[in-house]
């Protein structure tokens, strides 16, 4: 399976999350965690602040249906630095543990190195260290989580049951 065909399938985690926003704010848009692949996919890059994102255009997202996995969490998620401060949310907000276990995924299988390099310098080191320790904190069971994730999701459960079992897990 691709890097690319990976992606897809943490994207489809998030379907049922989605946050209806307030018009014409953009208070979530700055400068977030995006993969090398992520940025393959994005049109319409604008010059920007050092702070701003690049792909925000007058009307919002103008790559909303490529929008990195970070920027599908915001407000979907009941961890700090994801909920929205003005209170916009979905129906059903997205488990911590799920949220954790794609962001584990994400960062094995879609993140290079480089990436990662770039992502710790825009977290900094402190915000770094809260985030492991949380997850640490958390103390949840990667492949156990995955499966009660994905066995919600049924078209893609036995995608990820195959990527488990290869990773020998």
């Amino acid at each position: 399976m691709t890097k690319k065909q990976k992606l897809k399938l943490l994207r489809k985690a998030f379907k049922n999350y989605n946050v209806n926003c307030i018009d014409g704010c953009y208070d979530c848009c700055g400068l977030v965690p995006i993969s090398t692949l992520e940025k393959s996919l994005m049109k319409n890059v604008k010059e920007t602040t050092e702070l701003d994102c690049p792909y925000r255009g007058d009307a919002g997202c103008s790559n909303y249906s490529e929008r990195p996995i970070i920027c599908r969490a915001y407000g979907a998620v009941n961890i700090s630095m994801l909920v929205c401060e003005h209170g916009c949310r979905p129906k059903k907000m997205m488990p911590t543990e799920e949220f954790l276990q794609i962001m584990e995924y994400y960062i094995k299988e879609i993140l290079t190195e480089e990436d990662k390099k770039a992502n710790h310098e825009i977290a900094g080191k402190h915000q770094a260290a809260a985030f492991k320790n949380f997850i640490e904190e958390m103390k949840v069971n990667p492949t156990e989580t995955l499966i009660k994730v994905f066995n919600k999701h049924g078209e893609i459960k036995s995608e990820f049951e195959q990527l488990i079992i290869k990773a020998g897990r």
